[in-house]
């Protein structure tokens, strides 16, 4: 499980390396996917005002993780920067450095959930008064894991970042499971089941939308330890141990938020237009923002492969660089691509033929069911696009170019998504339809500004970090 990659050996052909690489993402993505089909499920059996209390949080949460992982993205590069670099001592001292990070960034979560937003943000989000409890409720439980979350997102950077993808893969896949296993457990109240023609009763605690809450803190905290006692195994090349010097490095610090600053901004930008978005759903009602939560989950099996391959990029290209070897680097950012756009345009093709049965696993509900559907075949077409914007952002974060990322978010997010959306919701009327719309818009215009970024070669000479 501890086994890595080495990320210059020129002798692997790129399409199997990004294959080593990727596989283990798209395992990891394959359950969180699957995972978050069962538990948007579970949930949603509680009925529809149960699946707005949690959807109108979604956004938020979202938010602060681009925020979390933006940042946790610079010391990932760093990471494999100083690997490409041949220099472990300054990869591992990266590693400790993150530790600073953790700390500060999951107590400031802790208060800005439970202190800030939890109180407020159901009433910010324009949701019906018949949610606010549970909605506020849901948020002020899972702040009390926002340091473990820090911390587990942070690690599985720094584990990708160092060419290891199992980690991060046997750490969701711990999180995911217990989520579940949690939620079976907490939600529902004690009742009987019948398995295979045998009935029996099943302790349940019964706690609703608060259980599904408690399950998600409790998962994520186991899955936060494994992947954190794995940077001091003995067995991963670049552990560190507890008596090493973690004083703090302002330096140090200032190289990793020169890149995660601009990925955390392009992120909350992204995140940011999302509660727009969520807040205006929530006006059109429960079952409009029922149907955006539904509509989004199942979207998001067609992202499983496609995480792999940003990641492989992002990682390959940063370490390509960092051996200063913009050929290898040109060669891996070609390769994914073609693996990214073949692999996508299969599957938005199965997404549009398949959508009612993908919505039909949340609700049966005919109005809620035929707004989702509408909303994933509409996007459909714009699945592609999204393969594109994803790999060549990933190009981008290794290469170091992560401002130019920021703008194209401002613009698409903003002016194309938003702006368009409020137009076609309240002044034609076109409901969830209109929301989705300007969201296929928006992955179509980045795919074509990131293709010109890509060719200008803009990206190969953009890298500032000096101490690598």
């Amino acid at each position: 499980m501890s086994k890595h990659l080495d990320l210059l050996d020129r002798s692997v052909p790129p399409g199997k390396m990004i294959i080593m690489l990727a596989w283990p993402v798209f395992i990891e993505q394959l359950m969180q996917i699957m995972v978050g089909y069962v538990d948007t499920a579970m949930v949603a059996a509680l009925g529809i005002d149960a699946t707005a209390s949690v959807s109108v949080n979604n956004s938020f949460v979202f938010l602060t993780m681009g925020l979390i992982l933006g940042i946790g993205t610079g010391y990932s590069v760093l990471v494999s920067r100083a690997i490409g670099a041949g220099r472990p001592d300054y990869a591992k001292d990266v590693i400790r450095q993150s530790m600073h990070f953790i700390m500060g960034m999951g107590l400031f979560m802790m208060f800005a959930y439970i202190a800030v937003f939890s109180p407020n943000l159901a009433t910010m989000m324009n949701a019906e008064d018949s949610i606010k409890e549970n909605a506020r409720d849901y948020l002020r439980i899972l702040g009390y894991s926002r340091l473990f979350y820090v911390s587990m997102l942070t690690t599985n950077n720094i584990h990708r970042g160092a060419g290891n993808t199992r980690i991060p893969m046997a750490s969701n896949l711990t999180n995911n499971l217990l989520n579940i296993c949690g939620n079976f457990l907490l939600i529902y109240p004690t009742r009987t089941i019948s398995v295979f023609g045998l009935s029996f009763r099943m302790w349940g605690a019964g706690l609703g939308v608060r259980g599904a809450a408690i399950a998600t803190s409790l998962a994520c905290a186991v899955a936060a330890l494994i992947s954190f006692a794995k940077l001091y195994d003995s067995r991963f090349e670049l552990a560190i141990s507890l008596k090493d010097n973690y004083k703090f490095k302002p330096g140090m610090l200032k190289d990793a938020l020169s890149i995660g600053v601009p990925v955390a901004l392009d992120r909350i930008i992204i995140s940011g237009g999302q509660m727009i978005i969520t807040r205006l759903c929530a006006g059109l009602g429960n079952a409009t923002l029922a149907a955006h939560n539904f509509a989004t989950t199942a979207e998001s099996i067609c992202y499983m492969p496609i995480l792999g391959f940003m990641i492989s990029a992002q990682t390959l290209v940063a370490a390509s660089l960092g051996a200063k070897d913009a050929e290898l680097a040109k060669r891996y950012q070609k390769t994914s691509l073609k693996y990214a756009v073949g692999i996508m345009s299969f599957s938005a093709a199965m997404l549009y033929i398949f959508a009612p049965n993908l919505i039909g696993f949340f609700t049966k509900e005919p109005e809620v069911l035929e707004m989702a559907v509408k909303a994933l075949r509409i996007q459909a077409f714009a699945e592609p696009c999204f393969a594109v914007a994803a790999v060549y952002g990933g190009v981008l974060k290794g290469a170091g170019d992560v401002r130019f990322s920021v703008y194209v978010s401002v613009i698409g997010m903003w002016c194309v998504r938003i702006m368009l959306a409020l137009v076609l919701v309240n002044h034609f009327g076109m409901g969830l339809n209109g929301v989705w719309i300007p969201m296929a818009l928006d992955w179509l215009a980045r795919a074509a500004v990131f293709t010109l970024r890509i060719r200008s070669g803009k990206w190969q000479t953009a890298w500032k970090i000096k101490e690598v």
